[in-house]
């Protein structure tokens, strides 16, 4: 009893840290976009350029991010337990990819990723832009993921046969 009420705390402890991670960095995404420069002179303070705030920002940004990854991870194996999923469900493993890697670009990662792609100076210019319509696929494909899981593959438990009651 108390290994499966120590189950449930954690369970409950990640679901609750990926809301509000997905929640913040939503959230910061959307207010960039709409206000613009607006964030980024509330942070530097009166002295434009200040370093040490804008690492804070970066800090922070990433510690969401990082934070939002890894309890979506968690979240990924308390939804399936130890149940198998048969092939025929990829579908939802491709959205869990696809929610990653976007994710991924979402963090102080995709300077690396956007680099590599030699997309360094188009992804500076319309960074905010990018970051909103990803955030915006990824909030689709969350609830695509979640709508699969349990309306197509019925939360991954197989169909029993009904019994015939016989008297």
């Amino acid at each position: 009893l108390e290994l499966k009420m120590l189950f449930q705390t954690v369970k409950f402890i990640s679901r609750l840290t990926h809301m509000i991670s997905v929640g913040l960095m939503g959230g910061f995404v959307a207010v960039n976009f709409i206000f613009g420069d607006v964030i980024k002179k509330a942070v530097q303070g009166k002295e434009a350029g200040n370093e040490a705030d804008q690492s804070k920002l970066v800090k922070f940004v990433a510690i969401t991010g990082f934070a939002m990854m890894l309890s979506g991870v968690f979240n990924i194996f308390f939804i399936k337990g130890s149940k198998s999923i048969p092939p025929k469900h990829f579908t939802w493993y491709l959205i869990f990819v696809l929610k990653f890697i976007i994710w991924m670009t979402l963090t102080p990662f995709e300077y690396k990723i956007f680099g590599a792609l030699g997309l360094k100076t188009w992804h500076a210019a319309n960074q905010i832009k990018i970051r909103l319509v990803l955030i915006l696929v990824a909030y689709f494909l969350s609830t695509t993921a979640k709508w699969y899981r349990e309306e197509v593959a019925q939360n991954f438990v197989k169909p029993q046969a009904d019994k015939i009651k016989t008297s």
